[in-house]
């Protein structure tokens, strides 16, 4: 028998979403905030809580792309979702870029 972390026992299972169920990721991050509220958790699953609420919210606030296309499975992408997602990290990563090098200049660096 595998033991599982007492904020595991407390979340149960992550949902599986079907694309744009933005209701659902809402509803398991609302859970991991108030285990997170609740505290008392060791290093490892505080880190771990952390990472799934920013999961999460950005799931729950439709700014995760590839939870928009295929929701939090692992399957189900077809090669037209994985060109669109490729394209889309690239965007981001264009214009994170950008905002540095605008940083860097208004810092005169």
């Amino acid at each position: 028998m595998k033991l599982k972390s007492a904020y595991a026992n407390m979340l149960g299972s992550p949902p599986v979403c079907a694309p744009r169920d933005f209701r659902a990721a809402a509803s398991f991050l609302h859970k991991v905030e108030d285990a997170i509220r609740r505290g008392g958790w060791t290093r490892n699953e505080w880190r771990r809580l952390y990472g799934m609420r920013t999961k999460w919210t950005a799931r729950a606030n439709g700014t995760d792309e590839r939870f928009r296309l295929a929701g939090n499975r692992r399957t189900g992408l077809t090669s037209r979702d994985t060109r669109h997602l490729t394209m889309v990290r690239h965007i981001r990563k264009i214009r994170r870029w950008q905002d540095e090098q605008e940083s860097n200049a208004r810092q005169g660096r």
